[in-house]
């Protein structure tokens, strides 16, 4: 507020207070309270030596004290847990209190005086650092035997959310999803709402309000509409056609979903992942599907070479991208629909043409009962020819 005119406190405030929340959020909340922890422990960190923010930006040289900081971060001393944490997790550390900062107008700490760009001390200190962290913990896929064991198991159980959950884990197959895309998370939603779906018979768009059970259940093509969620194109849908399968098809699980939406009066902005139980609405969570999952793996897991503990909602994403590789299909496509980072010209030109993804579930089921026993093709994929960056959110 001192940066206001006189006097301008009262009419502009609650504009600039406004403001200030979407600078700190930026879209993300949970980041955003992460950040604003990250400061207030930087804050105590200060405390300890009996100075204040301000004393240590008065420095002339804040790496000294802020990379010490960082030390202690990377070693437990600092961390939320108390556990030791890889370099990437102390970096970001420093970015988020260096960040609050900038927000403060107070300046980027990490920044060179003299040449007013990021000092070269912290480049060299993250790349070193990153030799002695342990090797990243790779995301493990889920063979298809193992998603139809779960659908089998929310079949014989009679659950309204267990059955909720198996239609949204195929969502997340299919569709290539990230949690927050297809459930709820604790922060952060982007879920798909109703509004979000489309359903085809042909080249006929279905009438999910009025056309009945039958004709939605024959269903071809479901599309999913983008809005809000990471790495599209707003506006932005991509569809699947139908796999054939009798329960491996996000098609299938898409309409069951929306006739149990309809057949409850949800509105047309509830969330996909919604289910109604006992006159109460509830949502489908990851730890909900990661307990479906799991049960599975206890049962048929051993065929395959997973172990429960491997696999969780957060395998969804890479599950389906196995089953695209194994299936051949190229390393472009399968960046595409997942919405990995590439041109989004070309994303936005083609992954919304129904001819790109067309006969792709279909190929999806037929290759996606692979595993992960010692000497198979899918284990030396994981195990050592994947690369880096394919499964990264």
């Amino acid at each position: 507020m001192a940066n206001l005119p006189p006097g301008a406190g009262v009419r502009l405030g609650p504009a600039v207070r406004a403001v200030v929340q979407s600078t700190t959020a930026a879209g993300n909340v949970k980041r955003a309270r992460t950040g604003v922890r990250q400061y207030e422990r930087f804050h105590d960190f200060c405390a300890s030596f009996n100075i204040s923010t301000e004393d240590f930006l008065a420095y002339d040289d804040h790496f000294p004290f802020l990379s010490a900081y960082a030390f202690q971060y990377r070693c437990g001393e600092l961390a939320p847990g108390g556990n030791a944490v890889k370099s990437r997790t102390a970096e970001d550390a420093v970015r988020l209190i260096s960040q609050t900062f900038q927000m403060l107008g107070l300046g980027d700490p990490r920044t060179d005086p003299a040449t007013r760009r990021m000092d070269s001390r912290w480049t060299r200190l993250w790349k070193d650092w990153k030799h002695y962290d342990d090797p990243p913990k790779r995301v493990k896929p889920i063979p298809l035997g193992i998603l139809l064991e779960a659908q089998r198991l929310a079949d014989e159980s009679g659950s309204i959310a267990l059955q909720a959950t198996a239609r949204m884990m195929w969502v997340a197959f299919f569709f290539l999803c990230r949690p927050g895309e297809y459930c709820a998370t604790v922060d952060g939603n982007h879920f798909f709402r109703l509004c979000d779906v489309a359903l085809k018979f042909g080249s006929h768009v279905l009438d999910l309000e009025r056309a009945p059970d039958a004709e939605l259940r024959a269903a071809a093509y479901a599309e999913l509409e983008f809005t809000d969620q990471k790495n599209h194109n707003r506006g932005e849908k991509v569809g699947q056609y139908d796999s054939g399968h009798a329960s491996a098809s996000a098609t299938k699980a898409i309409a069951e979903q929306v006739i149990h939406l309809r057949n409850n009066g949800a509105s047309n902005d509830a969330p996909l992942c919604s289910y109604m139980h006992n006159d109460q609405w509830y949502l489908v969570t990851p730890p909900m599907l990661t307990n479906l999952l799991r049960q599975a793996a206890s049962r048929v897991g051993h065929k395959y070479g997973i172990a429960p503990a491997d696999i969780s909602a957060r395998s969804m994403r890479a599950s389906g991208a196995m089953a695209l590789l194994c299936a051949n299909v190229a390393p472009t496509t399968i960046k595409l629909l997942g919405r990995w980072q590439s041109d989004t010209m070309l994303q936005y030109l083609h992954i919304q043409s129904p001819t790109l993804v067309k006969g792709l579930a279909g190929r999806m089921v037929k290759a996606g009962d692979f595993s992960f026993l010692p000497g198979t093709r899918q284990y030396r994929l994981v195990e050592n020819e994947q690369p880096e960056g394919l499964y990264r959110d």
